[in-house]
């Protein structure tokens, strides 16, 4: 028989790949380790996966050479190696945009003259905003490409420090179209269950989600209540961002000792709210490494 996927809920594993989050210039890293990235054995551009990924969104061509930018149009940037991981990062990009034109719906008077109140369409600035989704679907799609192959690894790695979480991403043009999934690990579910309170919301983590939102939309002030990461029962969390009930949520509220637990999404349709959410898990983690003290931490 082959080796098995490893699965992080049963048992701990060596660290193969982590999420981090950086504030200033707003990015997110994601860190690979060379044990991981030496273990890919076929050529990933060969993939149906990421050939399909291409054809349905239009995308250019994808990069699979992690010695360098990766990814469609080598939109995760390659900065450096250290203690046995490849950094890369991946710059929050800003989608709603200013065209100079007047906002069609109030003509350029940032007024909804019916209930006088500011035009909604355009935040009652009287100047017309589109979306422009070409980067950030290239930074979806790359997510989503790579992240079968790191959330189903056969391999430990030799970090001396555990895997806390994975993430599974899917990129299409529809509903749900931004979903996620993934796993937590028994010592991340532990360590969120002895730091804080059954209801308590982590401030740091929703300042992260707050910028990154606030970045992609172009309000440097961004604040909206919609934006949420809150520690439930037993270790588990709950992360609200704007849309249609869009969340992650546990996949089950089952107690069971001594083992992690899957999450999974609800309502996420757009790269917009799959990003910030990727933010919540990032910032997460940070939190998590440096409150186990990652130096000292030995699987």
């Amino acid at each position: 028989m082959g080796e098995e996927f490893i699965n992080i809920t049963f048992s701990d594993s060596p660290c193969w790949y982590e999420l981090s989050w950086q504030e200033k210039e707003p990015a997110i890293i994601l860190r690979i380790h060379e044990d991981f990235i030496k273990s890919i054995d076929f050529n990933l551009q060969d993939s149906m996966q990421i050939k399909s990924l291409k054809e349905d969104l239009k995308l250019p061509d994808f990069s699979d050479n992690f010695d360098e930018d990766f990814g469609f149009d080598k939109v995760f940037k390659n900065i450096g190696k250290k203690e046995g991981f490849t950094s890369f990062l991946i710059g929050i990009p800003q989608v709603k945009k200013l065209t100079g034109k007047k906002c069609p719906s109030c003509d350029g008077s940032g007024k909804n003259e019916e209930i006088d109140l500011e035009c909604h369409y355009c935040n009652g600035t009287g100047k017309e905003e589109i979306l422009d989704w070409s980067l950030i679907y290239k930074i979806s799609a790359t997510f989503s490409a790579i992240s079968p192959l790191l959330s189903f690894y056969r391999k430990g790695s030799s970090a001396s420090f555990p895997q806390l979480l994975t993430v599974y991403t899917i990129t299409k043009k529809d509903m749900h179209g931004g979903s996620l999934s993934g796993d937590i690990s028994n010592p991340l579910k532990e360590w969120l269950f002895h730091h804080f309170k059954d209801g308590e919301e982590i401030t740091e983590i929703i300042e992260a989600m707050r910028i990154v939102y606030g970045t992609m939309l172009g309000f440097n002030d961004y604040n909206n209540s919609w934006l949420r990461f809150v520690v439930r029962q037993d270790g588990r969390f709950c992360s609200d961002c704007p849309g249609d009930a869009c969340g992650l949520y546990p996949d089950t509220w089952d107690f069971e000792g001594g083992r992690g637990y899957r999450f999974c999404c609800h309502n996420v349709d757009n790269p917009m709210q799959q990003l910030t959410l990727i933010t919540s898990l990032a910032a997460f983690h940070d939190m998590a490494r440096k409150g186990m003290k990652r130096n000292l931490t030995k699987v």
